[in-house]
């Protein structure tokens, strides 16, 4: 039997196109028959701005951390295929194919087949990825854009014509998300280092600089022409919105900034304080999103529930690529190395947050030190992933898959580890022999393929049915419990579809704080937290915004639909959805502001404050949820 399983290591052509199909067709059965309500938020949001700027009011959208290709691209999509929620699962779901699928010649450019499979069975077998394949988002038509830039990059011989390619796949990715430009400066770093030929390097940067430029210009002219601005975003806002350390004077300013579109950066507001953030994020926040230091949850790591683990693997196998000389100097330098920086971390640093500086910063070091003992295809792989977290992390971010553009470099060495050197480990402990040595491969590559599977089964219950996560012994048995689970937002469906039976709905302001029931309903729609406003006020003056603060109506505004970037509509609102269940405004790390409190009288028709014009249409047996028709 393990005679055979080898075999298939002898890999033809069609292997990894059986991959990709059988990814395709097993994920595709979720996003057609098991994922069927629009419960993300991202998606609708940039769907609704595409149809924004397409109907002639683009000079009203404004992305606080995305540029509008990819909402134009995916209004422009659903033009033809006219259900939304369908047209951005598709897009997900053949980009998370393609994803898989370029990952086996990635490999292939670097190594042999027999590591290109087992790479590529690890990106298939990945969790989040799998998840964000099935997931209506604005992540992965951008990310597919950037890992087919990395197969050309990484081929033996990159000539002018795949230079250009390179430009014009990473502006694309720019046009959908800002980070690819960090990838660009990985490449651009790359072609500058590869050999000695200086010139010849040179004319290659500035060829992919050209070619990039002229591809992203179309984005670059509407931002400028329209907005004053080549790169609109609103970078601060994520900044303020995520940061871990932060006091209430910065916070303050950083609203006011915010508030009045000022060009000054946060990074200049207090920059001790941007300081303490950005190593916070640079050595812990985002890697342990790459490698699970404590978040199960919210990983990329190749085997995500373990925490390290997927860091070991890709360490055991860079450092076999590297092929490092273990003699007395090197020892010293590193040993040196490894002191001065646990010195810093103890003098200037915390242990608990900044402990990966003591394991990276020597494998930074290895890696300049014999960068000539390795492949020169194999250099954007190391140079990536380091230019990509010194510049990514300037902010936190929230969501591991925001990691995906870089993170291919992980497969890549985890399989160089599990086909050359985990055996040949077994081998000197053991004393097998070779045919035994491919036999560990394929059951350690089994037990990894079933731990992901089991987790991705977690995966898709926590996101699709909004189940929690009751330890890792507890999860194992509900696999087999076969419980009939209700999906997550289906309420939100059954109300939005209510309201749409409301006449004139398509004119009218939905306020709710989930982008769901405004898409099901097909009306407008004005976010909110619930939070703002001033306690103890009348409920008329919270949905009429009169003593909210104005960062509050700022950001109302730019989560709203339509979006209303200079806040002169003053919507009335019409309806409002207000939920029983909002863990997430209960957090008792988080103090409860505004009128939140005073808002749960709706909860209780009955109730002498609710204003007359505040009409119950709707209450949720299940839940509670109410929705309020207001009178004008």
């Amino acid at each position: 039997m393990f005679q055979k399983l080898i075999t298939t290591f002898n890999v033809s052509n069609k292997v990894p196109l059986v991959i990709g199909i059988g990814y395709f067709s097993i994920l595709a059965y979720i996003v057609f028959f098991q994922h069927n309500v629009w419960s993300e938020w991202d998606g609708v949001y940039y769907l609704r701005l595409g149809e924004q700027i397409l109907n002639g009011n683009g000079i009203n959208v404004k992305t606080v951390n995305a540029p509008i290709g990819g909402p134009i691209v995916y209004a422009q999509i659903n033009e033809f295929i006219q259900d939304g929620f369908l047209t951005m699962k598709l897009i997900a779901l053949f980009s998370g194919t393609g994803i898989v699928f370029v990952s086996y010649y990635i490999i292939k450019n670097l190594f042999n087949s027999k590591i290109a499979l087992v790479g590529q069975l690890l990106v298939a077998f990945s969790p989040r990825l799998e998840l964000q394949s099935i997931l209506a988002l604005n992540e992965m038509l951008a990310t597919l854009l950037v890992i087919i830039s990395i197969f050309f990059i990484t081929k033996k011989f990159v000539n002018t014509r795949d230079i250009v390619i390179i430009g014009i796949l990473l502006a694309s990715s720019f046009m959908i998300r800002y980070q690819s430009i960090l990838v660009l400066l990985a490449i651009g770093i790359f072609l500058l280092v590869r050999d000695k030929k200086i010139k010849k390097n040179i004319i290659s940067v500035l060829i992919l600089l050209f070619t990039f430029i002229i591809i992203s210009s179309p984005l670059l002219s509407y931002n400028y022409f329209t907005h004053d601005s080549f790169l609109d975003n609103e970078s601060n806002w994520f900044i303020y919105a995520n940061s871990k350390f932060q006091n209430p004077q910065w916070h303050n300013n950083l609203e006011e900034i915010i508030v009045e579109g000022s060009s000054q950066s946060a990074i200049f507001l207090d920059f001790d304080l941007f300081a303490k953030n950005y190593f916070y994020n640079l050595l812990y926040h985002n890697p342990n999103l790459l490698f699970n230091f404590n978040s199960i949850e919210h990983n990329m790591s190749v085997i995500p529930i373990i925490p390290f683990l997927g860091m070991m693997t890709f360490l055991g196998g860079l450092i076999y690529c590297l092929k490092p000389k273990l003699n007395q100097k090197n020892i010293i330098f590193l040993g040196t190395t490894i002191i001065i920086v646990t010195t810093c971390i103890f003098i200037f640093g915390n242990i608990n947050m900044h402990f990966s500086a003591i394991i990276f910063t020597p494998i930074c070091f290895l890696v300049i030190i014999f960068r000539k003992n390795i492949e020169k295809n194999i250099l954007p792989l190391l140079i990536l992933p380091i230019t990509f977290f010194l510049g990514i992390s300037i902010v936190p971010l929230v969501v591991s898959e925001q990691l995906l553009m870089t993170w291919i470099f992980l497969p890549v060495f985890t399989a160089l580890f599990l086909v050359k050197v985990l055996p040949n480990i077994y081998s000197n402990i053991f004393k097998r022999k070779n045919k035994e040595n491919n036999q560990i491969l394929i059951i350690t590559m089994g037990i990894i393929i079933l731990m992901n599977v089991g987790f991705s089964y977690h995966l898709f219950e926590f996101y699709l049915f909004d189940e929690k996560y009751d330890g890792m012994v507890n999860e194992f048995k509900e696999i087999f419990q076969f419980e009939i689970l209700q999906e997550r937002g289906l309420e939100m469906k059954e109300i939005g579809e209510f309201l749409s039976t409301q006449e004139n709905i398509e004119e009218d302001y939905v306020m709710a704080d989930q982008r769901g029931y405004p898409y099901y309903a097909n009306s407008k729609f004005v976010w909110t937290y619930f939070h703002e406003g001033k306690k103890g006020d009348d409920l008329n003056k919270f949905v009429n915004r009169e003593n909210w603060s104005p960062y509050e109506i700022w950001f109302s505004d730019s989560q709203s639909f339509p979006m209303d970037r200079y806040g002169k509509s003053n919507p009335k609102i019409d309806y409002i959805i207000y939920e029983s269940d909002k863990p997430k405004h209960r957090d008792p790390s988080k103090e409860i502001t505004g009128q939140f409190l005073d808002l749960e009288i709706l909860f209780d028709p009955e109730n002498i404050n609710i204003p007359n014009n505040f009409e119950l249409i709707y209450k949720s047996n299940k839940t509670g949820t109410v929705v309020y028709k207001i009178n004008h």
